[in-house]
């Protein structure tokens, strides 16, 4: 797996103001404020992982398929060409997308506020997964009552399938945001 890790300036989404796109297409790098990126490389797939400010993004290559995930916030200027779902994360949704591909996407992100003692416990716990995940990011905290937020990603390639998982905090709004999805080709 590949690694390269980038800085940009730091200004946070709030959690409500996020969304989940899927594109049956790659997007051009540039419109990404990346972070940190990893690549994975399966005799069938290949995968190019980004940490994102307000999220992430995934491109997977099976073939001549070709699937995006962004999870970003929702003023983001992405392409509409090749989007196929777009939904705003207030709490949460589980769906399935069937591609004109004939692959399935199943996905689901939700998006949980809680009290500040929850947060610290769930963040803490976030923290200690950071060198098991396939991808993460500890952003610097913006003031110091609060930790800065973290990204994670985890990627499982399956027999005819890929699982993501992540995990994005948001100190300021003491929010969580999980995503899942399977892509079965």
């Amino acid at each position: 797996m590949g690694y390269k890790e980038m800085h940009v300036q730091l200004i946070r989404p709030q959690a409500t103001q996020l969304s989940f796109r899927l594109y049956e297409r790659s997007l051009h790098p540039e419109l990404f404020d990346t972070y940190a990126e990893a690549s994975l490389l399966t005799a069938d797939l290949q995968a190019t992982c980004r940490i994102c400010l307000g999220g992430h993004s995934v491109t997977l290559a099976h073939g001549s398929r070709v699937v995006t995930e962004v999870v970003g916030s929702d003023e983001d200027d992405f392409p509409e060409f090749g989007q196929c779902v777009r939904h705003r994360l207030r709490n949460g949704r589980d769906a399935t997308s069937h591609l004109r591909s004939g692959a399935k996407y199943h996905w689901g992100a939700h998006v949980e506020f809680t009290d500040p003692e929850v947060f610290d416990y769930l963040h803490n716990e976030l923290v200690s997964e950071l060198p098991s995940a396939t991808l993460s990011y500890q952003f610097p905290a913006v003031h110091r009552l609060r930790p800065g937020p973290i990204s994670l990603l985890f990627l499982e390639s399956l027999p005819h399938a890929l699982s993501i998982r992540s995990f994005h905090t948001f100190p300021d709004d003491l929010a969580v945001l999980r995503t899942q999805s399977l892509l079965k080709f």
